[in-house]
């Protein structure tokens, strides 16, 4: 066992701690991870630990930060390189209660195949070659994933649609793209899951980038102008259809109306939820890495 497979097992035991601490060792020797970036990433989890000591942080938001940790962390694992001249000696095997136990005493390994991931995949139509490229990816390394195409009904309502999907899923993965960002339905899609990781920690939200362009200055007023501008031209719509008779309903406007208000209300905070906590980047050459990073955060 190399140090790299001890960490790696460390995290596995949900060790996190002791695995942070190994992998800021490793970068103080000089291996190919940021001493800085090992240290920033130690300093969350202290700090995430003093809250949860302190009875200062609900259980559902402690669950979210430590999952997204133990994501970044799995990432710089996957990268890191154990030098040949670090000192490691694998340690003795350990029972979980700390006593040495000899190999003998070791129980057979689980030959049962681990239980399935099941994730919702959601994406704005427009990506939907995306969707199908990341869904065939994942089905191949043993993620199930939920998505629209194949399981909304016809006729079926939407919304209940995506409820019932985020509270069946283990995760929700959101394809973001500047595009997707200015849709009303991906917006509601990420609102709710977040709500749902929050209030009732059912399900984690992943989000993977097409693009970057949400990190740029300027970017949440430039997609609020669109929605404005979505708004104005449903209300002009609403005006046209009472001039073509003041007995006509509006409720089909109306409905899309008020989902673009809701969503103008909460697109800072989905904005800042994707800068603030790990955004996995999928695009161009990415791919494939970064939907790994996804495939090994639930092993």
């Amino acid at each position: 066992m190399n140090h790299k497979q001890y960490l790696q097992d460390l995290v596995v035991k949900g060790e996190i701690g002791k695995a942070l601490e190994g992998l800021l060792a490793a970068a103080r020797f000089g291996c190919n991870i940021e001493e800085n970036d090992a240290i920033q990433l130690l300093g969350q989890f202290n700090g995430l630990k003093n809250q949860k000591n302190q009875g200062i942080i609900p259980e559902s938001t402690l669950t979210l930060r430590e999952n997204q940790i133990r994501v970044s962390l799995l990432s710089y694992l996957k990268r890191y390189e154990p030098s040949k001249d670090f000192p490691f000696t694998p340690p003795p095997n350990i029972r979980e209660g700390g006593d040495e136990q000899q190999d003998k005493d070791i129980p057979p390994p689980n030959t049962e195949p681990p239980a399935k991931a099941k994730l919702f995949l959601s994406y704005r139509h427009a990506n939907s070659e995306e969707a199908r490229k990341v869904k065939a990816f994942l089905e191949a390394n043993g993620i199930e994933v939920l998505i629209d195409f194949e399981r909304l009904k016809p006729g079926g309502n939407i919304r209940q649609f995506i409820i019932d999907m985020i509270n069946e899923s283990d995760a929700t993965i959101s394809l973001v793209s500047a595009k997707s960002l200015a849709s009303a339905w991906v917006g509601e899609e990420s609102d709710l899951t977040m709500m749902s990781e929050l209030f009732r920690g059912q399900t984690r939200f992943i989000a993977c980038a097409l693009d970057t362009e949400f990190f740029k200055p300027g970017f949440t007023n430039d997609v609020l102008r669109q929605i404005v501008s979505e708004i104005n031209r449903l209300d002009q719509e609403k005006t046209e259809r009472k001039e073509i008779s003041p007995l006509l309903g509006t409720s089909d406007l109306d409905s899309e109306i008020a989902r673009y208000k809701d969503y103008m209300s909460n697109l800072d905070k989905i904005i800042n939820r994707l800068k603030e906590f790990l955004t996995i980047d999928i695009s161009g050459d990415n791919f494939e890495t970064g939907l790994r990073q996804v495939v090994d955060s639930f092993d």
